[in-house]
């Protein structure tokens, strides 16, 4: 039985969590919420409530062989992002320091770190100039993780979908995106972020950084053109495109050089999953995750 700390018990936490459960590991995850913990605790799991700012609240952060570190700010203001990628996750590997045996890091960002490169292929060898505050604080938050001294990875997401969180109910409700330009997205859907960290764990070198995203980036226009049609509703995205292109387009080989292979190799794939029969999609199979 493996010993595994979840911080973060977000919608990819949430998932983590319930996942090493089924197969039996024994997990920690960590929380704010004595409602949430609660939640936990039904699914067998460990909860730690406290708040990573707060390094007096670590001291119950246990002995284990792996971490994912799944946080996430409360807004986007750069204040905030500061204080959970950099402030309160200084002090959770600070803590992680202490224990007798150093755990082997999963840390989730983001493929937000890439600039817009027009549509352009990026990996993980690009070398990054931070085109936002932001962006820059994520990419500080990676060089903390990796220079803590603790065997790490970082593990870049793009646009996470899944049961919960999805366009779908807001194309049904009428809820349309705007946009200016027409933005290539990089998705991967929940099962395979699981996943992800799971093939990290066991065959990733520490100190590298691995790109999760699907094998098939699409034009956001796209996106929303099939999802309309699979739906049975009226396609109302309008983009000011000029023919402008945005974004950039992610590569996965290094992951799936891992021996991973998506379950859900492309958008189409993924959404298939969460629409049931018939253009209406009334068979969704969405329930609400626990969120942090």
């Amino acid at each position: 039985m493996y010993r595994i700390l979840v911080v973060g018990g977000g919608y990819v936490g949430s998932a983590v969590v319930a996942y090493f459960r089924s197969k039996n590991q024994k997990v920690w995850v960590t929380t704010r919420s004595n409602e949430k913990a609660k939640q936990f605790e039904l699914l067998g799991a460990q909860p730690i409530v406290c708040d990573l700012t707060k390094p007096q609240t670590l001291s119950a952060v246990p002995d284990v062989q792996f971490v994912v570190i799944a946080v996430a700010p409360d807004s986007r203001d750069p204040e905030n992002y500061r204080k959970v990628y950099i402030e309160g996750a200084g002090n959770l590997l600070s803590r992680l320091k202490q224990n007798p045996i150093a755990p082997f890091v999963v840390y989730i960002s983001s493929t937000g770190v890439f600039p817009d490169v027009a549509g352009e292929w990026v990996d993980e060898n690009m070398q990054l100039k931070p085109d936002s505050e932001r962006s820059g604080i994520l990419l500080q938050a990676e060089e903390q993780v990796l220079k803590s001294g603790l065997p790490a990875v970082i593990f870049r997401l793009g646009g996470i979908y899944g049961p919960g969180r999805n366009q779908i109910q807001n194309l049904k409700s009428g809820k349309w995106p705007e946009s200016s330009e027409d933005e290539y997205v990089n998705l991967i859907h929940l099962d395979d972020v699981v996943g992800g960290v799971m093939a990290l764990f066991k065959h990733a070198e520490a100190g590298q950084v691995y790109i999760g995203a699907d094998d098939e980036p699409a034009k956001r226009s796209e996106l929303l053109a099939w999802l309309s049609g699979q739906l049975g509703i009226e396609n109302r995205a309008k983009f000011d495109i000029d023919g402008k292109i945005s974004g950039k387009r992610c590569r996965n080989a290094k992951l799936k050089s891992l021996g991973f292979q998506f379950k859900f190799p492309s958008f189409k794939k993924g959404y298939e999953s969460l629409i049931g029969d018939g253009p209406a999609g009334a068979g969704l199979r969405a329930k609400k995750p626990v969120n942090d």
